[in-house]
């Protein structure tokens, strides 16, 4: 653990390495566990240092820190999971990939922390309880279909337990849940998606929410590196439950059915409650949802909302550029082919609004994992590299954060960040948002006065959704 300066754990002596064993003589399996039992005006510590234990008593405030830090959320080993999905992701990937891919996560823990879905094949009576008595609130929860028979084939788990009993559970126990769909054409849709909405909805407030997104499938589909029995549960799966892509015209129907729910909702409840995925937008041609439709966009990370998220942002930092500048100048923005058409759009207007400034937008076809697979954050860093020679003359190449480690180092294949800098003929960096882009712009033009160009490290993609199609053609998108 680590104890930060100036804090209680810090006056009672407590030292980076020691381990916290117990709080109030409860054992702590993760820091919901800590922050849970921590929360008291009376606390004793349990405390191990090499071979010695001792304990520490305080009093202080129930909301009040102890300033102890851990190194991981989790002190025992993660939840994995146990379905065997036709459309896995984990499963679509080969040999040599970032090590974080293969973990198939299915930790109610890990839901409540980061916002992880989470299936719920596997809670025990144990789980239970615990969820009632800390009250773990809001989770988020894989529903896919809220008929058993097709959920249980969606999940590949022939004795997974009725979904809606759990969220009756839930209910009587004051947990909320956002939902997701991930919509498969021709077997959790149409007739059957009307139903899980109906389900769902009848289940509000419990369920705060419900994104629909699309199936994403890689060319690795059924060629998983994890042999074993798992391995044969899944190739059965794919066979028995044969899963494709959206075309426009069946992403437009969704649409449409998201769209009929939703007036519905907020009609009968005054809120949204189900969402279209930007992905389903963007191949159907639809326009976007302003923001107020997103309630404060409680699926974002899921890519409900990214792209009007994105032109929100626009709309202040477009404030912030300088109106012309010193000299002209080129950045060349690498990014999906999904992301693409968007980013096209707002640069013409960056350059309108700032005069010398040239924006390209560089679209990567995902030649690892499959034209399918189209959004930023699963380019991998051989595709950037065979991108990089078309970038010579650029004042500045931007890159997807998103499609980096955590630490922004890394990427899916290996290849790090250096890497990319090392073969680039100009000067690289990651950028998260459109407003990280202008900040950088203005910095740049700053540094440019002063006659030295400024690179900020820490600027660091431009990412709309986890999942993947083939067709962004037509009118996209308008901005109002």
């Amino acid at each position: 653990m680590r104890v930060q300066p100036g804090s209680i754990a810090e006056e009672l002596g407590l030292e980076p390495g020691d381990i916290l064993r117990t709080v109030n003589k409860r054992p702590l399996r993760d820091v919901i566990d800590y922050r849970f039992y921590a929360a008291t005006d009376a606390v004793e510590l349990l405390v191990e240092r090499g071979e010695d234990h001792f304990y520490c008593e305080v009093e202080k405030e129930p909301d009040e820190s102890l300033g102890i830090e851990f190194g991981r959320p989790t002190f025992n080993p993660i939840r994995q999971c146990a379905n065997a999905c036709p459309f896995c992701f984990v499963d679509q990937n080969q040999e040599g990939m970032r090590e974080s891919l293969y973990i198939r996560d299915d930790d109610f823990r890990y839901s409540f922390l980061f916002g992880n879905f989470v299936t719920f094949t596997n809670l025990t009576p144990m789980d239970w309880h615990r969820l009632k008595e800390q009250r773990l609130s809001p989770l988020y929860v894989s529903v896919h279909a809220t008929d058993l028979e097709l959920r249980r084939k969606l999940l590949g788990y022939p004795a997974a337990p009725d979904i809606l009993e759990q969220l009756a559970r839930l209910r009587e126990i004051g947990i909320q849940v956002h939902t997701q769909i991930v919509a498969c054409p021709g077997l959790n849709d149409g007739e059957m998606l009307e139903q899980t909405l109906d389900d769902l909805a009848a289940m509000y407030p419990t369920v705060l929410s419900v994104a629909v997104v699309p199936v994403g499938l890689t060319k690795f589909r059924g060629g998983s590196v994890h042999a074993g029995g798992r391995h044969n549960r899944i190739i059965a799966a794919q066979t028995a439950t044969p899963v494709r892509s959206y075309t426009p015209e069946e992403a437009r129907r969704v649409v449409r059915q998201v769209e009929e729910r939703r007036t519905r909702m907020r009609r009968e409840h005054g809120t949204t409650f189900v969402f279209a995925s930007d992905e389903f937008y963007l191949l159907s041609g639809r326009k976007v949802p302003g923001a107020a439709t997103y309630e404060g966009f409680p699926q974002l990370e899921n890519g409900i909302g990214m792209v009007r998220h994105m032109l929100e942002g626009w709309k202040h930092a477009r404030r912030t550029l300088p109106p012309r500048l010193s000299r002209p100048r080129t950045i060349i923005v690498l990014c999906g082919t999904l992301a693409a058409p968007v980013l096209e759009r707002v640069a013409r207007e960056m350059e309108e609004t700032c005069a010398g400034l040239t924006i390209r937008v560089r679209a990567i076809e995902n030649s690892f994992y499959g034209a399918d697979t189209n959004v930023s954050g699963l380019l991998v860093g051989a595709d950037l590299l065979a991108a990089l020679p078309s970038t010579d003359g650029a004042d500045l190449v931007l890159i997807p954060r998103v499609a980096l480690d955590n630490d922004g180092r890394r990427l899916l294949d290996g290849v790090t960040l250096e890497d990319l800098r090392a073969h680039s003929p100009a000067p690289l960096e990651p950028a998260a948002d459109l407003e990280e882009s202008v900040d950088f712009i203005r910095r740049m033009e700053a540094g440019a006065r002063l006659g030295h160009t400024v690179l900020d490290p820490r600027l660091g993609g431009f990412e709309f959704s986890p999942v993947s199609s083939t067709d962004t053609s037509g009118e996209v998108l308008t901005y109002s």
